[in-house]
């Protein structure tokens, strides 16, 4: 597997390797910043906590105070980088008390968001934690991109759900 970046909020917000993001070039252990987190669409519904993640390191909280509101960033993949290939999303992630959603599938969201080139859309998402509580625990998705893809973002959040949920050290890997 090859790393293209580390979204290393260690959290969020540290980049290392080759950028995934279009016309991003940014070098490892870049710190984490306010404004680094408002390049995600949605970015108002995120804290940037400078040491709030495992052993001290950057996270960010999204959290919900409402069963039905959809509280999530996003991020857009540069296209040319994942076209094709196979790629994985990893983070840390932390719950506290993310109530039971609806539909399996909702609750706390760690995802791959492809929209293909007829304009439907594939979800790739975590399918374990998604409620409850509990301690940082490393979560990880993988897709396959198709070679005809319109667009590819990650998205991290909260969907039909109260409560808030955590992430730290993201990271988008390349297969070889």
């Amino acid at each position: 597997m090859k790393k293209f970046t580390t979204l290393g909020l260690a959290g969020l917000m540290l980049f290392g390797g080759t950028a995934l993001f279009a016309g991003d070039n940014v070098e490892e252990n870049m710190a984490s910043t306010p404004e680094l987190l408002k390049r995600w669409g949605s970015s108002q519904f995120a804290t940037l906590l400078p040491t709030g993640g495992p052993k001290g390191k950057p996270a960010i909280r999204i959290a919900s105070g409402a069963s039905d509101a959809n509280r999530q960033i996003q991020y857009k993949l540069d296209l040319d980088k994942v076209r094709g290939k196979v790629i994985e999303l990893s983070a840390d992630v932390k719950a506290e008390n993310v109530s039971q959603p609806s539909k399996h599938y909702l609750g706390v969201k760690m995802m791959i968001v492809i929209t293909k080139a007829d304009g439907t859309r594939q979800y790739v998402d975590i399918t374990t934690g998604k409620s409850g509580s509990y301690d940082w625990r490393e979560c990880k998705v993988k897709a396959a991109i198709p070679t005809n893809a319109k667009e590819v973002a990650i998205s991290l959040g909260l969907q039909s759900a109260m409560g808030a949920v955590y992430f730290s050290d993201i990271d988008v890997e390349i297969d070889d």
